[in-house]
């Protein structure tokens, strides 16, 4: 992508990660382009929010490891991987959902892929 399209769409608008639909958990020439440009979006002060092409191939339910693994090869730390994976803040009073993971994602990002509980509506869900 152009740098001025990358700079552009930085200043305007929030990504959605969809990398894993470039390789389907293998490396390719296509995934390569898109953590490039990713890289050059995030360095230019562009915001991602975590997503998946689920649907598209045999892409897995729930927190997909491998989108997570490349958010990290484009340059996100583990702590802005989480918050793609945050829609905001809650409120005060607000009802939340909970996942619960089996480790820390913040000293593995593997950790996503091990989901250990999910509250959603306040019901545990299996």
């Amino acid at each position: 992508m152009p740098d001025g399209l990358i700079v552009a769409m930085a200043r305007r608008t929030r990504i959605v990660s969809t990398l894993d639909i470039h390789s389907y958990g293998r490396e390719s020439r296509d995934l390569h382009v898109a953590l490039e440009n990713l890289r050059r979006f995030l360095e230019a002060g562009g915001r991602v929010a975590y997503g998946t092409d689920l649907g598209n191939g045999p892409i897995p339910p729930g927190i997909h490891a491998g989108e997570v693994r490349h958010l990290v090869r484009a340059g996100l730390t583990p702590e802005r991987v989480l918050e793609t994976l945050t829609v905001r803040p809650l409120a005060p009073g607000e009802p939340g959902d909970l996942i619960a993971l089996s480790a820390n994602p913040l000293e593995d990002v593997g950790a996503f892929g091990h989901v250990a509980l999910v509250v959603r509506a306040g019901r545990k869900v299996r």
